[in-house]
């Protein structure tokens, strides 16, 4: 009780010194407590932006490098890599997407002014027997198979999903395509499939679907094939026995391989144990999922994370520094004072507790100013980093798309579309979380002891005369 009297006394009657360590104090808490609560801020973010994410991702043909390849023997899409797949750890479904050649008389939908004949284009040097198709066919068994009616960009209109019809070989075309050819649900059409596009087959219309939002390039111009609209869907049943009318025993290639993940965070886990298998040219496929897009997403804000770290070391080792180098400028004035109470009898545990009491009145002070300060401005400076490091990426995406070759646009494949991640442009910085607050509690509280008692310890290992002798 003794030593907590003297400690307040001193602490009143050194004033100046006092306000200048309360000072100090309070900003070194101020950017602990700012660096922590953008680092908890960041990594909710982070963490929202991963539940966001589906535990999915799609192996497709890296379409760039198949163009590159020239007559080299590829690997397929095939149930051979079904198979591996299905026994990778963590995988816990798979679905495929079938994709098949058709060749009809139906008059197509085209875009401009471009009016092709009845049957599609007509290509010369085609083998005799084979015809050139006119329709790409996808086969799929649930809606959330395939990815443009899952994302509601296709929309079934009227009628049934082949995977809900009992018809002979079930199909749903686009209202556009029945409307031109006066087609209507029930209805049948002739067409001929297999590798050669020769072989007859009729299927069943069970339903109309129509397109939402879909952009319209130059390939639609000039090959009717690769617009939406002249695009059959049937079951993976009914896509597999198109392709196979040449040949009911050749080996089935897919589209893709939707494959289900039980984390998100095992995504990449997966496709590296993929990889392992050497008997695969992998750089012929491409690895599509919502966690591609994740480091996009987070790149602003893990940057900083990177600042804020950064932060709490110099608020660590300047605090600690500057704070010794104060305690020592006034353990040197104090010393003939430190030197009298030792010779009356205080122990230098009593000494010790009363410098600690001083800088611990000092620093809950310091404590409640920084959470007042770090209230008003946390969130201020945490948007403003964001805002800085956003506008970087920015940048330097830009130019990089400036220094990059132009996306190779496949015809007719369906392949997997990734919208572009959007950065994360803004953080909900909170100093109020608990959390936060213990640990800056903690670490301040630490600065303050160890920079009290490094120069306190200098001066109490001698004894009382040396210490009031050396008060020079």
């Amino acid at each position: 009780m003794r030593n907590f009297k003297r400690a307040i006394l001193s602490v009143g009657k050194q004033l100046r010194k006092s306000f200048l360590v309360l000072l100090l104090i309070t900003t070194v808490l101020t950017m602990i407590i700012v660096g922590l609560s953008i680092q908890k801020a960041v990594d909710q973010a982070s963490q929202q932006a991963k539940d966001k994410m589906k535990a999915e991702m799609t192996v497709q043909y890296n379409m760039e490098k198949l163009m590159q390849s020239q007559g080299k023997e590829l690997p397929d899409i095939n149930r051979d890599l079904l198979e591996k797949i299905k026994k990778v750890k963590g995988v816990t479904d798979t679905q495929v997407s079938l994709q098949a050649y058709i060749n009809t008389n139906l008059k197509e939908i085209t875009v401009g002014n471009n009016e092709f004949p009845d049957g599609g284009m007509s290509m010369s040097g085609m083998p005799e027997g084979y015809n050139m198709p006119t329709n790409y066919i996808y086969g799929f068994d649930a809606k959330k198979d395939n990815e443009n009616f899952a994302s509601e960009q296709y929309k079934l209109v009227d009628g049934k999903m082949p995977y809900e019809s009992d018809a002979e070989n079930p199909v749903i075309i686009s209202k556009k395509l029945a409307e031109k050819n006066h087609l209507k649900i029930g209805d049948t059409i002739k067409a001929k499939g297999g590798d050669s596009a020769s072989k007859d087959i009729t299927y069943t219309i069970s339903g109309f679907f129509e397109t939402q939002n879909v952009k319209q390039n130059k390939m639609m111009e000039f090959n009717p094939m690769s617009n939406p609209d002249n695009v059959f869907y049937t079951t993976s049943k009914v896509a597999e026995k198109t392709m196979t009318l040449d040949d009911p025993s050749k080996s089935i290639r897919y589209e893709n391989i939707k494959v289900t993940v039980d984390k998100v965070e095992n995504i990449r886990k997966v496709i590296n144990e993929l990889k392992k298998d050497t008997s695969i040219d992998w750089d012929y496929f491409s690895f599509n999922s919502d966690f591609d897009q994740y480091d996009k997403m987070t790149a602003a804000i893990d940057n900083v994370a990177s600042i804020s770290t950064i932060i709490l070391w110099i608020a660590g080792i300047a605090g600690v520094v500057v704070l010794s180098l104060i305690m020592i400028l006034s353990f040197r004035d104090r010393k003939f004072e430190i030197g009298v109470l030792l010779s009356m009898g205080e122990s230098k545990v009593g000494i010790v507790l009363q410098m600690l009491t001083e800088v611990l009145i000092l620093f809950i002070c310091a404590f409640g100013l920084a959470i007042g300060i770090s209230s008003a401005s946390a969130e201020k400076i945490g948007d403003s980093l964001v805002s800085n490091e956003v506008e970087t990426l920015k940048k330097d995406t830009e130019s990089n798309k400036k220094d990059g070759n132009e996306t190779l646009m496949i015809m007719g494949s369906e392949q997997s579309e990734q919208t572009e991640a959007e950065p994360i442009k803004k953080i909900n910085v909170t100093v109020t979380n608990n959390r936060v607050l213990t640990t800056s509690f903690a670490l301040g509280i630490s600065i303050v002891f160890i920079s009290t008692l490094l120069p306190l310890s200098l001066v109490l290992r001698k004894d009382p005369k040396s210490i009031m002798l050396a008060k020079e």
